[in-house]
């Protein structure tokens, strides 16, 4: 049977780790002199370049390398798909719930009797961050805080997060939706005027708007 490159060289019929290991050593993207020398070869110069072009040797690095191709496709799909929903968390998430209400008592004065007055108000304010979840926390991109103590969350934009997502489904992609003639000019259809009202009258009726008189 002929050898198609889907067993290791380690095993029958050639029981060669060392060709296993140069095979491994090249897909893995190692220099030909280094990868002769990693499987325990001597005097590269010549030897090395023989040995890449060795029958069973190309058919397993062929084989090797389609198995990568397709493992750096799955990979790709995987990264395009946690990018994603990262962009659709930031697009989609309540933000408000980074935030709760704090009630605050504040002096604000004395009666007559020089009793203190305290009145008591209400403040939004950032959860502790203890508090936060992991999806919470995607939603931040830095804290600020100002010479007075103020806090500032700076979060990224929705619009931002729903253009990339238009990107990936192609949307920002003008299109082409006119009906072409010739030399792909466009053709420009000719109506009579009953055409016309007919037209208008089932356009006004979807949109509850009345024919103009």
């Amino acid at each position: 049977m002929e050898y198609d490159g889907s067993t290791s060289l380690a095993e029958a019929p050639f029981h060669d780790a060392a060709r296993e290991t140069f095979c491994q050593e090249l897909t893995a993207g190692e220099d030909l002199y280094c990868a002769y020398s990693t499987a325990g070869f001597k005097r590269p110069r010549g030897n090395a370049q023989r040995m890449r072009h060795e029958d069973a040797v190309c058919k397993r690095l062929e084989w090797l390398g389609k198995k990568i191709a397709s493992l750096d496709e799955i990979l790709i799909g995987y990264r395009r798909l946690e990018h994603r929903r990262a962009l659709e968390h930031i697009a989609t998430a309540d933000r408000l719930e980074l935030f709760e209400e704090k009630t605050i008592t504040v002096q604000v004065g004395f009666d007559a009797d020089k009793k203190p007055i305290r009145r008591r108000f209400k403040r939004i304010g950032l959860r502790p961050l203890k508090e936060l979840t992991a999806d919470m926390r995607a939603l931040i991109d830095g804290i600020e805080i100002s010479d007075k103590g103020a806090v500032k969350l700076l979060m990224p934009k929705r619009l931002d997060a729903r253009t990339m997502l238009a990107k990936l489904d192609g949307l920002d992609k003008p299109g082409r939706n006119e009906l072409s003639g010739p030399n792909n000019a466009p053709l420009i259809p000719e109506y009579t005027d009953e055409q016309r009202v007919i037209a208008l009258t089932a356009l006004f009726a979807k949109t509850s708007l009345r024919v103009p008189a």
